[in-house]
């Protein structure tokens, strides 16, 4: 029999561990032992950027634009060869070395649908030059985003490249992702976009989602490319008449929200033994729309002229399309192909401000700044009417807010107040005013 005494000091260290083990889950509790834990326990060390950042209270970049200022604060690399060449000479180099390549292990089987001349290959461009020095960095970062090919195949997956399988996100999507993503720089240096598109995609849907993903971004390129292929058509596989609503086209050519847009390319491509059906649908389109005048969103007159002679080019590819064997097809060994472009050039015109428009390149897509609100996700495959309704119902707001969060974070009182006294955007004068009283002015 245990001793009274015993049995009670016994009960006291049961209760004594048990409350012990009870209060390890108490926040106090875990903090006194993470407080306790050395260097070595913890789950990760800080690395000095992290270290500076949290210091200085900012985020630790590297400058992008090549300025007199940023210049003067990096080595000059005197001593190199190359930076002693002239500056023309070095650009000439840097873009070389930043031309897209075809990736040797990705190459694309003749036989499928995206298969063509200037697309035998995944496309690949080497930064490798970039990390040269920092002077290296500033004079040639802006080329890959400038001579990249952002190429998009619309609508349906089954006729985009395997290796974008991967992404497990539908081309529209895809698309959507890209534009949103794209910081301040990519988006002024976005030269051009190309997009593969079937006829009843590009008859449908084309001018609902894609000029107000662009414009609402502020990541309009000055280069636009829509290509029609053979098997884009109407029922092309049962080898009918080649038909054209151009409908599309007229609302492409009166786009008003696409500020940079200077270049407007349609690739029309069938077979040689169709030519006889696309050339009247070219004579048309060269007569009805050689020249079409409208006013941007400055409120100026816009000239979008059609060149006079448009380029021609051919090839041939397999008669297995979609590795499927085609009836129509049997009887060859071959198919020989024949694009058409018709190109039109977007020209302001009437205005003495004309030229100053042509330079605000920057503008566009500093008035979109990532981190400020987005607008819901607009699906570029089947954009509803509800989604285009509601999503132009803030693009209003969201411009003046993306503004005064870019402005907020350069400090730009001067620029910011300007602004408000000419434009007036809504819940303008409020935002100027708790800024100014922010900045003790």
């Amino acid at each position: 029999m245990i001793p009274p005494h015993q049995r009670v000091r016994g009960r006291v260290g049961m209760r004594g561990r048990f409350d012990s083990r009870r209060r390890r889950g108490h926040p106090s509790a875990r903090k006194k032992e993470e407080d306790s834990l050395s260097p070595k326990d913890s789950r990760r060390e800080f690395t000095l950027v992290e270290t500076v950042e949290a210091l200085a209270k900012r985020p630790v970049t590297i400058e992008t634009l090549l300025t007199d200022d940023n210049l003067s604060k990096c080595h000059q690399q005197e001593q190199s060869p190359l930076f002693k060449l002239p500056a023309e000479l070095r650009t000439l180099i840097f873009e070389y070395t930043a031309l897209p390549f075809n990736d040797p292990n990705h190459e694309y089987d003749e036989k499928e649908y995206y298969y063509r001349p200037e697309h035998t290959a995944r496309h690949m461009i080497s930064t490798s030059v970039l990390l040269i020095c920092r002077r290296a960095w500033l004079e040639a970062s802006h080329l890959p985003m400038i001579q990249a090919d952002h190429c998009f195949w619309l609508p349906e997956d089954g006729r985009r490249p395997k290796h974008l399988n991967s992404l497990r996100l539908r081309e529209g999507a895809r698309l959507d992702r890209f534009i949103r993503t794209l910081t301040i720089n990519s988006r002024k240096n976005l030269d051009h976009i190309q997009i593969f598109g079937q006829m009843y995609w590009l008859e449908g849907s084309l001018y609902l989602g894609l000029p107000l993903l662009l414009g609402s971004f502020g990541a309009c390129p000055k280069r636009l490319t829509i290509t029609i292929r053979h098997s884009d058509w109407w029922h092309w596989e049962m080898g009918l008449p080649l038909e054209l609503k151009d409908a599309w086209i007229q609302k492409i050519l009166n786009w008003q929200a696409l500020p940079r847009l200077r270049e407007i390319c349609v690739e029309f491509e069938t077979l040689e033994s169709h030519m006889s059906e696309l050339r009247p649908i070219l004579d048309k389109l060269r007569g009805k729309f050689a020249k079409n005048e409208r006013l941007d969103h400055f409120g100026d007159r816009v000239f979008v002229e059609l060149a006079p002679s448009p380029p021609e080019r051919t090839w041939s590819g397999s008669t297995e399309l979609g590795r499927w064997k085609h009836a129509l097809y049997a009887d060859l060994e071959k198919l020989d192909y024949r694009i058409v472009t018709l190109v039109w050039t977007v020209r302001p015109a009437g205005s003495k401000d004309a030229e100053e428009h042509i330079e605000m390149d920057g503008d566009c897509a500093s008035m979109t700044h990532i981190s400020g609100p987005e607008l819901p996700v607009l699906s570029i495959d089947r954009p509803s009417k509800e989604d285009v309704g509601s999503t132009l119902s803030q693009m209003d707001a969201l411009a003046t807010e993306q503004k005064i969060a870019e402005w907020r974070e350069q400090g730009s009182l001067l620029k910011f107040a300007s602004v408000v006294a000419q434009e007036r955007p809504r819940n303008a004068t409020r935002e100027a005013s708790s800024w100014r009283e922010e900045c003790n002015v």
